[in-house]
């Protein structure tokens, strides 16, 4: 793989995003559900930043910082973290490219928004769907903990339930 720089999102990276979440929704129906607006889905409310992946110039990999929403609201979520609300923040729209995968991307990107977790005192939290096996054993495997499962409030197009998991950063992030 070319050189892989890691930085903010900016604007005009928005839509090379859809284009590489159009990729992963294609492979692994993440997100499960296609947005209407996905640019919207990209910037979701209470995002504090953002990064992408890229790639010989092509953007391979998204992930965002959310205060305020996902996994961090979650009670029991918040009762296992041991922090006030305001200092728990979620992990948030974690994509990678299926070319790319397998070469530190997703750990890359992850490091990126750890980094400015820690910088500004949030302790982490995510979830993930029953269907993204790969996803919840990447979690797993670098060193996350899974606090709770539950049935979501929507379904897959069609018609299934989807099983969430929530997880928490290892208490040395």
């Amino acid at each position: 793989m070319p050189e892989l720089i890691i930085r903010p999102r900016v604007d005009s990276d928005l839509d090379a995003c859809v284009s590489a979440m159009a990729e992963v929704h294609s492979t692994d129906q993440y997100p499960t559900n296609w947005p209407d607006n996905p640019i919207r889905w990209l910037t979701p409310d209470g995002l504090l930043a953002s990064w992408v992946a890229e790639s010989d110039g092509a953007i391979v990999g998204h992930v965002a910082l959310q205060h305020g929403h996902g996994a961090s609201t979650v009670p029991a979520v918040i009762e296992a973290a041991g922090v006030e609300p305001a200092a728990l923040a979620s992990v948030a729209r974690l994509l990678v490219v299926p070319a790319v995968r397998r070469q530190g991307v997703a750990a890359a990107l992850m490091d990126a928004l750890g980094e400015e977790a820690a910088r500004r005192g949030l302790r982490l939290a995510l979830d993930t769907v029953g269907h993204a096996p790969a996803a919840m054993a990447f979690y797993e495997r670098t060193g996350w903990r899974r606090v709770v499962s539950e049935t979501a409030p929507w379904t897959r197009p069609d018609g299934s339930a989807v099983i969430k998991h929530y997880y928490l950063e290892s208490p040395t992030g």
